[in-house]
C-alpha cells in the first residue's frame, strides 16, 4: 500500500480544498450554517459532482474508487463541513442502482441531485438508520432511536432500515432541534407520532447491504481522519509561533515529540484505511477485518491527536475564540456516530473472532 497519490487523485484534493476555502471565510466552517446556505452548499456540492464520485459512469456517476472518495472526504473533514457528503457517497456507489426509481425514490433523488436537503436518522438497533446491529459485524445497539443529524428547519429526515433482504427508505418530520456535542451539526427528533411522508421497500441482497455499510463507514472515518489532520496542523503552526523564554514552544520535547506521536498515528491509520477501501471495492474478505482495523486506529488517533491540539494551545485552546475545540468536539461527534454504546473492546472482540 503506498500513499503517494497520483495525478487525477491531487486534482481531486486540490478541487475541495480550492472550493471549501473560496466558500467559507476561514477555510473552515467555524459558526453553524443557517438552513439557506446549509442547502447552498448542498447544492454546490451536487452539482460539482461530489456525491456522484463512486456511481457508475453508466448511470451518470464519476465511477471513481473508494479510495478517490475518501481523500476527498478527508479534505471535507479538515474544513469541518456539516453536510452528510460521506452518506450520499456510499448511497449513490453501492446501494441505490441505476434501475427506474420508484415514485417516493424521486424525492430521493431530489436529495441526491442536490435539488433538496435532507437529515438523517438514526434507527435502534443500526448504525445511523441502518436497521441493523450486524453493520460490520459490532452489536452497536443504540437506545437513540429517532436520532437526527445533521438536521436544519423545514427538512425532511432520511432513513434506511434493512431486514432479510430487504430495504426500506422512510422520510420523515423533525423537530426538537438543537445542538448536541458538536455546536455545527444540528440534532433532532423524528416526529413519530405521524406517519412518513414517503416509505418504498426494495429487494437488497445482503452482500449489497454489507458492501454499503462498509462503504460508508470507510468514508465516515475518512471525514474523522481528516478532523484530526487539521487539528494536528493547527497545533503544529501554532507550537512553531508561539514563543516562550525566547524560542518557540514547539522546539520543546514534550511538545514536539507528541505532536510527531500525533502524526505517526494519523499516517498509520491513513495507510489503513485506504487499504480497506480497496478491499471494500474488491469484494475481498479481508475487507471487514480492514475495515475494523481501521476504525480502531482512527478513532485512537483522531481523538488523541484533538486532545493534544488542545494542550498544545494551553489554556487558550479551550476558549471559543480558539477553533481547536471544534475539532475535538467533531472528533468525538463522529467516535459517538460510529461507535455508539461499543468501545475498542468490541471491535478487539470481533476481529479476533475474523483472523
Amino acid at each position: 500500500m503506498t500513499m503517494v497519490l497520483n495525478d487525477e487523485q491531487t486534482m481531486l484534493v486540490d478541487a475541495v480544498r480550492h472550493f471549501l476555502e473560496g466558500e467559507l471565510a476561514d477555510g473552515a466552517v467555524l459558526v453553524p450554517l443557517d438552513a439557506e446556505r446549509a442547502r447552498q452548499l448542498w447544492r454546490q456540492c451536487a452539482e460539482m459532482g461530489w456525491l456522484q464520485t463512486c456511481a457508475p459512469e453508466a448511470s451518470g456517476g464519476l465511477g471513481l474508487s473508494l479510495v478517490d472518495a475518501a481523500l476527498m472526504v478527508e479534505e471535507m473533514g479538515r474544513r469541518l463541513l456539516p453536510l452528510p457528503i460521506a452518506d450520499a457517497m456510499a448511497m449513490l456507489g453501492y446501494l441505490i442502482t441505476a434501475e427506474g426509481p420508484d415514485t417516493p425514490l424521486k424525492q430521493l433523488a431530489r436529495w441526491l441531485d442536490g435539488e433538496a436537503y435532507m437529515a438523517l436518522a438514526s434507527d435502534a438497533d443500526g448504525d445511523d438508520g441502518s436497521g441493523t446491529a450486524q453493520d460490520d459485524g459490532i452489536d452497536r445497539r443504540s437506545p437513540n432511536l429517532g436520532l437526527v443529524t445533521h438536521a436544519i428547519s423545514d427538512a425532511t429526515a432520511l432513513r434506511l432500515s434493512w431486514q432479510e433482504t430487504h430495504l426500506t427508505l422512510s422520510a420523515h418530520a423533525v423537530d426538537h432541534l438543537g445542538y448536541g456535542i458538536d455546536p455545527l451539526i444540528a440534532t433532532g427528533r423524528l416526529v413519530t407520532h405521524s406517519p412518513p411522508q414517503w416509505q418504498v421497500t426494495r429487494t437488497c441482497p445482503e452482500p449489497t447491504w454489507t458492501r454499503f455499510c462498509m462503504a460508508r463507514r470507510c468514508l465516515r472515518l475518512a471525514e474523522l481522519l481528516g478532523v484530526g489532520a487539521q487539528a494536528l496542523d493547527l497545533a503544529s503552526v501554532y507550537a512553531c509561533e508561539r514563543e516562550q523564554f525566547g524560542k518557540p514552544i514547539g522546539a520543546n520535547q514534550a511538545i514536539k515529540h507528541r505532536l510527531a506521536d500525533n502524526w505517526m498515528a494519523l499516517d498509520n491509520a491513513r495507510l489503513l484505511l485506504h487499504e480497506a477501501c480497496e478491499l471494500t471495492d474488491q469484494h475481498g474478505e479481508a475487507a471487514q477485518a480492514s475495515v475494523l482495523m481501521a476504525e480502531l486506529l482512527i478513532t485512537e488517533a483522531a481523538l488523541a491527536t484533538a486532545g493534544q491540539a488542545i494542550q498544545t494551545f494551553g489554556a487558550m485552546g479551550i476558549t471559543w475564540e480558539c477553533p481547536a475545540h471544534l475539532y475535538l468536539k467533531r472528533a468525538r461527534h463522529l467516535c459517538a456516530i460510529l461507535r455508539r454504546d461499543g468501545d475498542a473492546t468490541f471491535i478487539l472482540d470481533r476481529l479476533w473472532a475474523l483472523i
